[in-house]
């Protein structure tokens, strides 16, 4: 099986202070790794690196194979730990759900974009009708799963979770787990 994602020697310094230091670890398609550490540890550095906001210092990253530069976007998506600020409260869900088929050439026609995100929808335990919903109309477990909908919509290879259920109440932490496993 090809190696989906290779970290070898990553380093990562602001200044002076060292946040990674000589991190790897290889990810095989299909399999599910937490990284784990205190606050300030870098885990939220390596999910910038790998989604291309922040450079490493140093180190080896391939993707599939590939630098970081040669993949597609659409093949790294995300999901953050605060849905209320990822979700543009002037832009109805379906929307939001649509820019990134839209940026990515995917479905030329409206009513195709429109069957894709309500599919997507409903595939995160939310309803059709909520396409023409602005996301103060739902709630944070509501607005949380517009973010997971958003993440996986382009069929991701990598989708990297920065503590994606903080927010939100026990229960719902347990739906939402659920949902980002299947």
């Amino acid at each position: 099986m090809k190696t989906l994602l290779h970290l070898q020697d990553l380093e990562k310094s602001f200044g002076r202070q060292m946040v990674l230091d000589h991190v790897g670890f290889d990810l095989q398609p299909g399999e599910i790794i937490g990284l784990i550490g205190p606050s300030g540890a870098g885990k939220s550095t390596i999910g910038k690196i790998l989604l291309q906001l922040s450079r490493p210092t140093t180190g080896t990253i391939l993707f599939e194979g590939k630098t970081l530069s040669e993949v597609p976007r659409k093949d790294i998506q995300a999901i953050f730990q605060d849905p209320y600020s990822a979700l543009n409260p002037s832009l109805k869900i379906g929307e939001i759900l649509e820019e990134p088929l839209i940026a990515n050439g995917v479905f030329q026609k409206k009513e195709e974009r429109r069957k894709k995100v309500e599919e997507t929808l409903v595939k995160v335990g939310l309803l059709e009708s909520d396409y023409g919903k602005y996301p103060e109309e739902l709630s944070g477990g509501q607005q949380q799963r517009v973010c997971i909908a958003g993440a996986i919509i382009l069929s991701p290879k990598l989708i990297i979770c920065d503590e994606p259920i903080a927010s939100l109440d026990l229960a719902i932490q347990v739906q939402i787990l659920d949902l980002i496993q299947k």
